[in-house]
């Protein structure tokens, strides 16, 4: 009971997958509801009515890290929905925005591929290895395997303002902007459009499936052999 609080109090903050956490840690959770999910098929929620087991949390009983951080906050108290609204109003409320009411229905969750842990290369002014292509914010590879929480804004923040800092003290009047590489590329993107427009929308068939393709072998859990075939089609 101790270990099972003590890691779903830690994955409140440390919510990016981490394969270090993945074993003892809070990264558990992670692996848990992906079997849940891509394993087995099912759909897993978050409940904030109350508290795990449906008993009081023995805050006393929590490790260092987590018991610090709720005392902080004046959070050992009440039931999940209480705390939460007592920390972070602002994230009841986006929620009650979208139609979803925490203190009346659990919330759906399921492990996602946020804030990459890898991504494209980039120079130190976000430059891609193609001239004149930039790439700022998660598509970019600058939070490393172990992305430390907090900086995935400050990296899309600082990565735009260095690249247009780039682009306008190295672009001239008439300068070809996009490389011969580059402009290749995208006249080949372009070419491909025709075959996906028609008279229905398939773009909600295809943003589907290339969900539902993403989630069972590009996620955070991977497997190389499938992500290999997939790239060959």
């Amino acid at each position: 009971m101790e270990d099972e609080l003590n890691r779903v109090f830690l994955k409140g903050y440390q919510w990016p997958f981490d394969v270090k956490k993945a074993k003892d840690g809070s990264s558990v959770i992670d692996l848990l509801v992906y079997r849940e999910t891509q394993l087995r098929g099912r759909r897993v929620f978050m409940d904030f009515t109350q508290n795990p087991r449906q008993v009081p949390v023995a805050f006393d009983a929590l490790g260092k890290e987590q018991l610090d951080y709720l005392q902080s906050v004046d959070a050992c108290f009440g039931t999940p929905i209480e705390r939460l609204r007592h920390m972070n109003e602002p994230a009841y409320e986006f929620y009650l925005s979208k139609g979803v009411d925490l203190e009346q229905k659990p919330l759906e969750i399921d492990l996602c591929a946020q804030h990459n842990n890898g991504g494209l290369a980039v120079s130190n002014w976000w430059q891609t290895d193609l001239e004149g292509f930039y790439a700022a914010g998660e598509v970019a590879g600058t939070h490393g395997v172990n992305r430390p929480g907090g900086s995935a804004l400050n990296a899309g923040q600082v990565g735009s303002l260095r690249a247009a800092l780039h682009i306008h003290s190295n672009s001239q009047p008439g300068t070809q902007v996009l490389s011969d590489t580059l402009r290749q590329s995208v006249e080949e993107q372009l070419a491909v459009v025709p075959n996906y427009i028609g008279t229905s929308d398939t773009c909600a068939e295809i943003r589907e499936d290339l969900t539902r393709t993403f989630s069972e072998i590009a996620g955070p859990i991977r497997d190389v052999s499938k992500l290999q075939a997939h790239r060959e089609k």
